[in-house]
């Protein structure tokens, strides 16, 4: 994760006083922070963020006229077992702790840093009860005991808090809590909670506590991203597992997600797959192109419809009223846009999933379907736009729109759309029930009309072509350990380009070309 080496700069600087410059050097050196030298491109949005961070800690001080600023380690609050039989629960906080006094006392205060822009309503009021809670009334963990023993309570053992009488910064209970959210863009900062500690702790039992009671009471288990590093994946009944799922014979590479989408990433420049698994900052002009806009609100918009009950077919009466402007998802389209989009969603109704489906008939959008394959040491994961149970049968659709009117078929649609290439294979390995019926649609949407193309998971040959498909754009993904750019003219489309040297410098010849 990126933010592993942008927190082991900051704790250079930060606890063992290195200075910015020399703290930022240790990117270019090999070993110094990992075992292989950062990323080139990781580390340009690295030294970025480090700066940017720092910055917004300086202003935010100034503005609260603080004082004995201190970096301190993460705060944990304990909850002692009822019994020898019991465990200890522990709630933790993760981001950077600072203690310092202001006219009105001592505070305590954790700075969450994400990747883009600072934005709290993407907190819910239980996220941010537990948070200030934590800060409020947790301990302090014991670092030199902790550092010599880590292995020991990452593994469970709980960790080691000193009391409040220590001496040691960060200790001592606070007069104030504050939490904020700092975005790494722009070093800005928004504030998720800031109050006394009986605040704080009068937050947490409203919204907080039922909160982590319902997590420790719920026992459905959904296949998904949590079974990356899930330490019960293995005894897990709910996991399907599917040895040589990708085709590949190799456990040597660390345990990774592989989806249709990172192959087809890697397969155009190994550099744009390893930031977009990093989730670094986009170009949102490169990235969300007129296509891609149109594209994702016509998503939105059959996922509205699709997520209707009663549930029923689509309709013309369904569609955007006005075609020159309307919004889905949080994409707002007018003009040309707007009208071409609509026009796509016009054909919808006349293959509308739901055409003929008990209205009670189990349908789910925008699902998530994950399937372990233990021989390569990879989780599988496919984003399905719909998966329904029609005639006994579970149905993978796949929604594409496009403005052109070509329409592939056979290996040539696998080879396009290479997520429906996976959703067979997923079939074969269990992750969606196969039934006789079973099928992948690829439903395609375009200005000009519709296609509906069937792909058979039962079909011998089509397993075949989808595995050749998903084992080509897997393989290669897999064996990369250098994510090297691949400069040339796609970099002008880039939506990276500012996180990767390599391709910038191409990128500029070719404009100046």
């Amino acid at each position: 994760m990126p933010f592993e080496p942008f927190n082991q700069i900051l704790d250079l600087i930060e606890f063992e006083k290195l200075g910015e410059v020399e703290a930022l050097a240790r990117l270019d050196i090999p070993k110094a922070l990992s075992p292989r030298l950062i990323h080139e491109g990781l580390a340009v949005w690295v030294r970025q963020a480090v700066r940017r961070f720092r910055d917004g800690l300086a202003t935010d001080m100034a503005v609260v006229e603080a004082h004995d600023l201190t970096a301190v380690r993460p705060w944990v609050h304990q909850i002692p077992a009822a019994d020898p039989h019991s465990r200890t629960y522990e709630l933790c906080v993760w981001g950077r702790g600072y203690t310092y006094r202001t006219a009105s006392g001592l505070t305590r205060e954790l700075r969450v840093p994400v990747i883009g822009h600072a934005d709290g309503t993407r907190r819910s009021d239980a996220e941010r009860a537990v948070m200030a809670y934590v800060v409020a009334v947790g301990g302090l963990v014991d670092t030199p005991v902790f550092d010599k023993d880590k292995g020991r309570f990452l593994s469970g053992v709980p960790f080691p808090v000193l009391p409040a009488t220590a001496t040691v910064p960060g200790a001592r209970t606070p007069e104030h809590v504050r939490v904020v959210e700092v975005g790494l863009a722009d070093g800005e900062s928004v504030p998720l909670f800031q109050g006394s500690v009986e605040a704080a702790s009068a937050y947490f039992a409203k919204h907080g506590r039922t909160a982590i009671r319902d997590l420790f009471r719920s026992t459905d288990l959904r296949p998904g991203y949590d079974c990356l590093d899930c330490k019960a994946r293995t005894d897990c009944n709910r996991l399907p597992t599917f040895a040589g799922l990708l085709g590949i014979r190799d456990r040597s590479r660390a345990r990774r997600v592989f989806t249709a989408t990172n192959g087809r990433y890697h397969a155009e420049c190994a550099a744009k797959e390893y930031f977009r698994s990093l989730r670094l900052p986009v170009d949102a002009a490169k990235e969300n192109t007129p296509a891609v806009r149109q594209g994702k609100a016509v998503h939105a918009w059959l996922e509205r419809l699709h997520n209707r009950s009663p549930r029923r077919p689509c309709t013309e009466a369904d569609m955007p009223e006005d075609p020159d402007s309307w919004s889905a998802g949080g994409w707002h389209l007018q003009g040309a846009e707007a009208r071409n989009a609509a026009a796509m969603l016009a054909h919808h109704p006349d293959i509308c999933p739901f055409i003929g489906l008990a209205p009670d008939a189990p349908a789910y959008t925008e699902r998530v379907i994950a399937a372990d394959d233990p021989r390569s040491n990879t989780l599988v994961i496919a984003h399905a736009d719909l998966v329904y149970l029609r005639n006994g049968s579970w149905r993978y659709r796949e929604l594409k729109t496009t403005s052109s009117s070509r329409i592939h078929d056979g290996e040539s649609l696998l080879n396009r759309y290479p997520q429906a290439a996976l959703a067979v294979l997923l079939f074969e390995a269990g992750a969606i029930p196969l039934g006789p019926l079973s099928a992948v649609e690829v439903e395609i949407l375009t200005p000009h009309g519709a296609d509906l193309r069937i792909l058979d998971p039962n079909s011998a040959p089509t397993r075949e072509a989808a595995r050749r498909k998903v084992n080509a754009l897997a393989s290669a993904w897999h064996a990369d350990v250098g994510h090297l750019a691949n400069p040339g003219p796609a970099c002008q489309g880039c939506s990276y380009l500012r996180w990767c040297p390599s391709a910038k410098a191409d990128a500029n010849e070719v404009a100046s070309a």
